[in-house]
């Protein structure tokens, strides 16, 4: 097991569970996470509606994109499991949970795609919490047994959002905002400027960073 600052920082771990589509047997395993790249759900990434006044029902937010982490996702033909009981690769799902939440939840909202034809981004506005996000529906429950399963809050509260200007993945700027004793600032190159809760929260965020409410310093 790595040790170092970044892994004690931003380090989680994932489960995965595949199950075989003809017997149910299911397979499960852990893996460390440093960054959650998540998906903008595809109802969102269609054609642009106008939503009615006051009606938030069509924009995206942080948890759509969470909860389509989560679910129970069948495979490609290319990606069959080998069954240990039916002894051959069998159609198969997969389904992903957080078993340890880290200190640092670090959040890629995935914007770039590719196809065989173009690059292109999704500029979409994602709505996202500056304080409160709770993570409890995404992590495992009844983990008793793991020493570290459930230690620490599963609330988180933003410290920062890197956002990307620009059409292509190739090309672009970056900026970011940052919160330091309760104000937020804009840096852009070597620029520094304080800016208001309202500028960030309609950023269009590319990286999150929420840093969790009851820090684990076990874990540090």
């Amino acid at each position: 097991k790595s040790h170092s600052v970044v892994t004690s920082v931003f380090g989680g771990t994932l489960q995965s569970e595949v199950t075989c589509l003809s017997c149910r047997t299911t397979s499960k395993k852990q893996d460390p996470f440093l960054d959650l790249s998540v998906d903008i759900p595809q109802q969102f990434t269609g054609p642009v509606r106008k939503p009615k006044d006051k009606d938030s029902s069509q924009n995206c937010q942080i948890h759509d994109c969470l909860q389509k982490f989560v679910e129970t996702e069948e495979l490609g033909d290319s990606e069959r499991f080998y069954c240990n009981v039916c002894k051959s690769k069998q159609p198969s799902t997969i389904k992903f949970w957080i078993r340890r939440l880290p200190n640092v939840l670090c959040l890629h909202v995935k914007r770039f795609r590719w196809t065989a034809y173009a690059r292109t981004k999704l500029d979409n506005h994602i709505e996202f919490p500056l304080n409160g996000l709770d993570m409890s529906g995404y992590t495992l429950k009844n983990l008793s047994g793991t020493r570290f399963s459930s230690a620490g809050s599963s609330l988180y509260d933003l410290a920062a959002v890197i956002v990307h200007h620009g059409t292509g993945a190739g090309s672009g700027h970056y900026t970011a905002f940052a919160t330091n004793n309760k104000a937020w600032f804009h840096f852009n190159d070597c620029t520094v400027r304080e800016a208001d809760y309202q500028t960030v929260c309609s950023s269009k965020a590319y990286i999150l960073f929420y840093v969790q409410r009851e820090l684990d310093f076990a874990k540090v």
